[in-house]
């Protein structure tokens, strides 16, 4: 079904980034630069994107141009190169939206060890890292329909090779915000399938000619 509105697409943040599995309802936000260094003095954001806020994470809305709450619209796209978009962009609610508890440390996510080649760093160094809280997917938002596209974090690997445009640092694919603009003819989430006229004394939908099912979701004949 494609149903049509007007309203404002607005980004969350440019510091946070979405990874998620093809036919999942997770989506998880993260802020690669987080995890590649840790907390530190100039990096404490790590890619929260909920409103809520409490004593240790305040200062994430200095990195949000606007939060998310739970029932609020959103969809994850890539405005810089939509060419890594999908053919179809699904626009989904936000049913819950959770931080679990990091797991790992930073030296474990990307396998940093003191003489590895590419990775030589001393022994004080792979302490501090083993020491930082690695937070990738402990930030999730669970979705009310499943994605039809994957996303992962980092590079992208084109038909060219890696490209600059998606250097390791840089991220991919954002969360964006959808406000549903107030004079709009169609409520998103409308009784009957915005197809109907539900009567509230006996609980049930009475359809639109062409439509019929319990929730007038299902088009039976071409109405004339």
């Amino acid at each position: 079904d494609i149903y049509t509105t007007k309203g404002t697409l607005a980004l969350t943040t440019d510091q946070a980034e979405a990874t998620f599995g093809f036919a999942s309802k997770y989506i998880y936000t993260t802020n690669i630069t987080y995890d590649i260094y840790g907390r530190n003095g100039t990096d404490d954001y790590d890619g929260d994107i909920s409103c809520e806020v409490g004593n240790n994470n305040a200062a994430k809305l200095d990195s949000l141009y606007h939060c998310l709450n739970k029932t609020d619209l959103f969809t994850v796209i890539n405005w810089e190169l939509p060419s890594f978009n999908p053919p179809y962009i699904n626009m989904y609610t936000a049913e819950r939206i959770y931080t679990g508890n990091y797991k790992h440390s930073v030296s474990e996510r990307f396998g940093i060890s003191p003489g590895t080649a590419g990775n030589l760093i001393d022994q004080e160094t792979q302490r501090s890292l083993e020491l930082k809280e690695l937070h990738y997917q402990t930030h999730f938002i669970n979705t009310d329909i499943a994605t039809n596209w994957g996303a992962s974090v980092g590079n992208f690997k084109t038909t060219a090779g890696y490209t600059t445009d998606n250097d390791m640092g840089k991220p991919q694919f954002h969360i964006y915000k959808f406000f549903p603009a107030v004079a709009s003819s169609y409520e998103y989430v409308a009784p009957c399938s915005n197809r109907g006229i539900c009567d509230q004394d006996a609980g049930v939908c009475d359809c639109f000619p062409g439509y019929t099912n319990d929730n007038c979701d299902t088009q039976s004949s071409l109405a004339v």
